[in-house]
This record gives structure tokens, C-alpha cells and sequence, in this order.
């Protein structure tokens, strides 16, 4: 329907065209809604996790390892106090000084003094010089081993291996953008780096010496390394192995701790 408007100069105003934009966009809309909304319920499906049921000998070890780390955390928190120490360092220090400053001041001024009297003050004197030095190397002892606790909290991630179920047991893989790590739990299991290019095809080359009916594979992930995981993950279901993954962080050192180590 033409507009009865006109312009300076008597031309009619057709609005028709623009009509036809408004229409088709709001086609397009509805269009899309109705796209989105027919996937809007649909879920990712979710891989399998392994589950690792540890057995009684596992059990005990890893609490003898907590227990041990508990003592030592015991051991450090039992530790005198820092400030403390300084304390007491400085009142033996001063307690020398002053000593000193006794025995010079006699010197000076040529007192006699009694041979028993100075005796026990030059001992009083070594007694407090190796107090203070005790104090401070089991200060220093004490702060050593905690940062060395600390350190491994925050940058290592210890690993026990168990078998499963059925007796098959792990092979470790730790995959990173450029770098994947390969070590086997099996008895004269052996760990392999593998590095450089092609890293799916090296992983592959390297399966071929695993067995499928005494092994699995779990796999640690870094985040640079997902892209490669989900390729070699493949691989691994295809040729047949039972496949756990689990994601580590990229800086921290994955070690692989043997059942029986202390």
C-alpha cells in the first residue's frame, strides 16, 4: 500500500520495500529460535572414569606415608618459636658483651682477679655462645624442612599405582603440547619421553610393545596437551585397552610412586 505523502516536488513515497525488510527479518528470527530451542536440551556425553580400588597392602603403606608426614608436620609446629629465638639470642649475646666488658674493664684498671672467678665466668660464656648456636641451626633446621614440605605439596603430584579389578595394571601417560611421558607399572616396565612432532603417531609406535590383557592406560593431562590426548585416547580404545584420564596442572611434577617404596 503506497503512503499519500509526497515531496517537495509531488513524487509519491512508497514504503513497500522497506515493509519486505522488516517481514524477511523477522522470518529469520522466528527461523533461528526455533533452531536453537531443538538443541537447547541435547547433553555431551560424559567418558567413563575408571575407578581404582587400592588393596590392603596399598592401604597401609599410604597411611604409614601419612603418618609419617604427619610426624614431621608434629616435629615442625613443635619447633621453638622464631621470634623466641631471637629473643634468647640477643640476651646470650648481650650476656657476652656485657661479660667481656667486665673482664676488659678489670684489665684496665689492673684488678686482680680471682683465677676461680674467671673460670666460671669464661664458661658461663662458651655455655651461652653454644646455646645461642644450637637455638639457631634448629631454627634454621625447622623452617628448611618445612619449605621442603610445602614445596612438595604445591609441586608434585605422587601417584601409587594399583591394579584393577581384573589384575591389569596401569601405564602412565603424561601428555603436554610437546611432550609426553610413558611409564609402565608392569614388572621390568620401562618409561619412555617422547618429544618433537607427531606425537599421536610416536604414541602409537609405542603401544605396540604394551599388552592389552595385563595393562590400561590412564592418562594425566595438562592443559596444552588436551588437543593431543583426544587423539591418542582414540587410538588407545581402538587398539583395545581399557582408557582413565585425568586432568594435572602444568607445571606440577607427576612422579610414580612404587607400592612398596617407603
Amino acid at each position: 500500500m503506497a503512503s499519500r505523502l509526497r515531496t517537495n516536488s509531488g513524487t509519491k513515497i512508497s514504503f513497500f520495500a522497506f515493509q519486505d525488510i522488516i517481514t524477511s527479518v523477522t522470518g529469520i528470527l522466528i527461523l533461528v529460535t526455533l533452531i536453537l530451542s531443538l538443541h537447547l536440551n541435547d547433553a555431551a556425553p560424559l567418558l567413563p572414569s575408571p575407578q581404582y580400588v587400592p588393596n590392603k597392602q596399598q592401604l597401609e603403606d599410604i597411611e604409614k606415608e601419612n603418618h609419617s608426614l604427619q610426624e614431621t608436620l608434629d616435629t615442625v609446629a613443635g619447633a621453638p618459636d622464631a621470634h623466641r629465638l631471637r629473643e634468647d639470642i640477643a640476651e646470650a649475646q648481650r650476656q657476652v658483651d656485657e661479660a667481656r666488658a667486665r673482664i676488659a674493664n678489670r684489665e684496665s684498671t689492673r684488678t686482680p682477679v680471682p683465677d676461680y672467678g674467671r673460670q666460671e665466668l669464661e664458661n658461663q660464656i662458651r655455655t651461652n655462645e653454644s646455646r645461642a648456636a644450637q637455638s639457631s641451626r634448629a631454627k634454621d633446621a625447622a623452617q628448611a624442612r618445612l619449605e621442603e614440605i610445602q614445596r612438595q605439596v604445591r609441586d608434585q603430584l605422587v601417584l601409587i599405582p594399583a591394579a584393577d579389578n581384573s589384575g591389569r595394571k596401569p601405564v602412565l601417560v603424561v601428555v603436554s603440547a610437546a611432550r609426553m611421558t610413558c611409564e609402565r607399572t608392569v614388572e621390568g616396565g620401562d618409561r619412555i619421553e617422547l618429544g618433537g612432532g607427531n606425537l599421536p603417531s610416536k604414541f602409537a609406535e609405542a603401544m605396540k610393545s604394551w599388552n592389552v590383557g595385563s595393562e590400561f592406560i590412564v592418562f594425566y593431562v595438562r592443559p596444552s596437551g588436551i588437543e593431543t590426548f583426544n587423539d591418542i585416547s582414540q587410538q588407545a580404545r581402538a587398539a583395545g585397552f581399557k582408557v582413565g584420564y585425568d586432568a594435572v596442572e602444568e607445571g606440577k611434577e607427576v612422579i610414580l610412586k612404587p607400592p612398596s617404596a617407603p
